[in-house]
């Protein structure tokens, strides 16, 4: 087994204060994207196209409208398909950027049942099974990341606060 990459937040978050990064990457046809780990969490939701993604020895399919979240420390790999590129929406962040607001949110039952919700309030790593959405509940999702990359792109005033409003709906 060779060196594995491990991608540090400092290399994606421009500011320390704002530890965030949001990009909508494009997976090449046949492209492999190395197994690899980070020291932030990853949030990816799936636009279009199909992938193979291995995480924690288990294979997965990735299909439009598909959402996971990577915890820290966790290896995974890609492996594109050779028919089409695959359009994804990765959200970097330090799990501390929403804490307080997030533990907030725990007073309300509901909110509790969010698959999403655990792995940013755990502290320690474990394997978080794929969320697959609902038509409506992916074009919320694909509507609110398309804002916060336009916001982060631009990087007008209060960027920032819109990014994170958005981020906690």
């Amino acid at each position: 087994k060779g060196i594995m990459t491990v991608y540090e937040g400092e290399h994606f978050f421009h500011n320390p204060t704002f530890p965030f990064h949001i990009d909508r990457y494009v997976i090449g046809r046949n492209q492999h994207i190395p197994s690899h780990t980070h020291d932030f969490v990853e949030f990816v939701f799936v636009v279009s196209g199909c992938a193979d993604h291995e995480m924690s020895g288990h294979q997965y399919q990735l299909q439009p409208g598909d959402v996971f979240v990577i915890e820290p420390d966790i290896y995974h790999s890609y492996t594109a398909s050779a028919e089409e590129d695959t359009i994804v929406y990765n959200v970097l962040f330090d799990p501390r950027l929403l804490r307080v607001e997030l533990e907030s949110l725990l007073q309300f039952p509901a909110f509790v049942q969010f698959f999403y919700l655990r792995p940013f309030l755990r502290r320690n790593a474990s394997f978080v099974p794929y969320q697959s959405l609902k038509l409506e509940e992916k074009q919320t999702i694909e509507s609110h990341l398309h804002v916060m990359h336009d916001e982060y792109k631009a990087m007008r005033d209060g960027f920032q606060l819109l990014i994170r409003t958005r981020w906690i709906e």
